[in-house]
This record gives structure tokens, sequence and C-alpha cells, in this order.
């Protein structure tokens, strides 16, 4: 498969799951950061659509339950990091810190239930 094409494989999987997170279109852009008309992703791009599709792997190893690993992202959080707000609504701020750091508070999770 080329670059190209498994770019594009990964920008489907990552825009299914933040559909399946319910994030807004709006959301899904500020996350992502794409150009509806361009598809020719930069490095920063790609590190976006990996840290989603991290923070969904590390949500399907933490919750056994589906409705758990698609509602999660939606949740109002009280934890320090997001306070009271989601995840969704922390990754939609559009920086990167904010991704990594939402990844970060995700795979925290694994070290609580492990």
């Amino acid at each position: 498969m080329q670059p190209e094409q498994r770019n594009a494989v990964a920008l489907r999987t990552a825009m299914t799951v933040l559909e399946q997170w319910k994030a807004s279109p709006g959301q899904i852009q500020d996350i992502l950061q794409i150009p509806e008309d361009n598809l020719d992703l930069s490095q920063e791009q790609l590190h976006r659509i990996s840290i989603v599709l991290n923070i969904h792997a590390t949500l399907r190893e933490v919750f056994e339950n589906p409705l758990n690993v698609y509602g999660f992202p939606r949740m109002r959080n009280d934890n320090p990091f997001f306070c009271g707000k989601s995840p969704i609504e922390m990754m939609a701020q559009g920086d990167m810190k904010s991704l990594k750091d939402t990844l970060d508070q995700v795979e925290s999770l694994l070290k609580i239930g492990g």
C-alpha cells in the first residue's frame, strides 16, 4: 500500500472514531486540522490522527463495554486536567498539547485499572 493510501485509510479511520464519539464536524476539524479539500497530509496532521487512534485503542483496553469506549470521550470529567470538560472538548481546543495531554490522561486509566 502506498503512503497516500495508508494516509487516506488512517484519516477515514480517525474520522469514523471521532464520529462514533459524537464529535461535531467542527470538533473533528479542530482536532485533526484537515482542510476538507486537501488530503495531502502534513506530519502534524498524521500525528493528530495517530493520537486519536491511540486514544481509541486505549479506551478499548480500559473498557469492555462499547458504550463506555464510545461514550467516555463525551462525558464531563472532574479530573483536574479536564476541569469539568469532556475529553472531546479538550481535544477540540485544537492545539497539539491538549491532544497529547488527553492521550496521557486516557493512558493513565490503564495504570489505575491495572
